[in-house]
This record gives C-alpha cells, structure tokens and sequence, in this order.
C-alpha cells in the first residue's frame, strides 16, 4: 500500500487537469467546486482507489486557482479505513493553456503550461522550470485520439505525453483528456516502475 501510494502521489504531482473554465475552449472540460474525479490506480502489485477533488479556489501570488486534492483510502490507529489527503496541486487556465502554478503548496516557476489551447493533432512545446530551489525540464506533444476506459468510450480525447526530468531523473507520463469529462487515463513510467489511472466515474455537484 505505501508504494502504491508514494507512485501515484508522484503521478498526481505530473499530470494537472483540463479546468476549461475560459471563452476559448468551451468544449473542454467545465467544472465545479466539489466534483470528484474516482480513479483505479494500478502498477505491477496492487490495485487502489483514489479520488481527485476540485476543492476550491485559491490564490497563488496574483493568479487564481483551482486547489485539487489527491485522496486515497488508509487505515487509522483502530484499524478503521478513512480517506486521507495525500496530494495537492494549484492549476489555472488561460486563452493559450492550462497551467500549474504550485504543487503540494510550493510554487513553480515560471508556471507550467501542462495542455496547450486549443488542443490540435501534432502540437510541441517545452519549458524548463524550478520548484523548492530544484531545476527541471519537460518536453510535451499533443494529439487527437480515441481511448476507452471504464468510464466510457471518448472519441474525441487530447493525449498529452510529456517527458520530464528532474535532478537527472527521468520520468515520462501520458494523459488522456476527454472533453467535459477531464483526465480519463493516464500511464506513468520511471525507470523500471509502471503505473496507470483509470477513470471509474465523475461526482458532479448539481448545484
């Protein structure tokens, strides 16, 4: 249970969501304070749930926010399963992107575009970034394509991969975005590590 939890901490950490909430990309994902993205998170041993929250909006510096929480079930001193919140990201959209602004509340600098808008078949894009005084880079491409989870099929997904590396370590993630929906799939490797989310349903507040 602790390496599955310490790899998807890492995953949630790289992956970012489609919070379309500008003029430019109506199509992509509206959201609300309070939907709850459920997750089947999977890597050679064990499988998990996990549960990513759209909590509320929140400033970094001048720009403002969505905070999302990466939530996954442990056990208390009594043995008892409680949720627990194991990760937190800050994103914000604007006209050209969808941008993180901090991870588990340290700031990225400059901010990192993690979907380029309008998504289109063939897009590239690359940024160098500092986060807790340590030095990274990451080198993206974009393309138009179908994916099928147990969600649903979506026929009209943007996949996202990006590599990354950071301290020379090097990791690579491909995200899957589904309009309306936000991220359906993703597949994260590191070394001799593998791992998957799965999309298994979206709570959406009625009101």
């Amino acid at each position: 249970m602790d390496r599955l939890r310490k790899i998807v901490c890492c995953l949630v950490l790289f992956c970012g969501f489609m919070l379309v909430q500008a003029e430019e990309a109506p199509s992509l994902q509206p959201i609300k304070i309070g939907t709850i993205w459920h997750y089947q998170a999977v890597d050679q041993k064990e499988k998990q749930d996990f549960w990513i929250k759209a909590a509320k909006e929140e400033k970094i510096g001048d720009q403002l926010c969505i905070k999302l929480e990466g939530i996954m079930e442990t056990e208390n001193e009594k043995k008892v399963k409680v949720k627990e919140i194991v990760s937190t990201e800050h994103i914000a959209i604007k006209s050209d992107g969808i941008y993180r602004y901090a991870l588990t509340d340290n700031k990225i600098t400059p901010p990192l575009c993690i979907c380029k808008l309008p998504p289109k078949n063939g897009n590239k894009w690359s940024q160098s970034f500092t986060i807790e005084d340590k030095k990274g880079s990451a080198d993206y491409t974009q393309t138009l394509e179908e994916v099928i989870v147990k969600a649903g099929k979506y026929t009209n997904a943007v996949k996202v991969g990006v590599n990354i590396e950071e301290n020379s370590a090097k990791t690579t993630l491909n995200v899957w975005y589904a309009p309306g929906v936000g991220i359906v799939k993703q597949i994260f490797s590191s070394g001799k590590e593998t791992f998957s989310l799965e999309l298994q349903d979206v709570e959406i507040p009625k009101k």
